[in-house]
């Protein structure tokens, strides 16, 4: 769940538009190709400020679980709102 810090590389690469940041929506689409794909036992978490919703959860055992609650957050999202939540945590910096 990238958040773009004005002023380091990464940031003038877009400004300059060398590089674009996907939505917020594709992140979480991101977010549940991750924990199908894992394979290993693992605890994924997903608990830092920026990311719009947190989850933990032991893989492969709640797997469907966690990949279910990110669907319905995909489900009840709105990109205008993500996106304004993930201007307000990189305005933080």
């Amino acid at each position: 769940m990238l958040a773009v810090v004005p002023g380091t590389p990464l940031s003038r690469l877009e400004q300059r538009g060398a590089w674009c940041q996907e939505g917020e929506v594709e992140k979480l689409e991101e977010t549940i190709e991750l924990l199908g794909d894992l394979t290993n036992e693992t605890v994924f978490m997903n608990e830092h400020a920026s990311n719009s919703f947190h989850i933990v959860a032991e893989l492969p055992r709640q797997r469907d679980e966690a990949i279910s609650y990110v669907r319905q957050f995909i489900d009840e999202a709105d990109e205008k709102d993500l996106a304004g939540f993930r201007e307000m945590i990189v305005q933080a910096f």
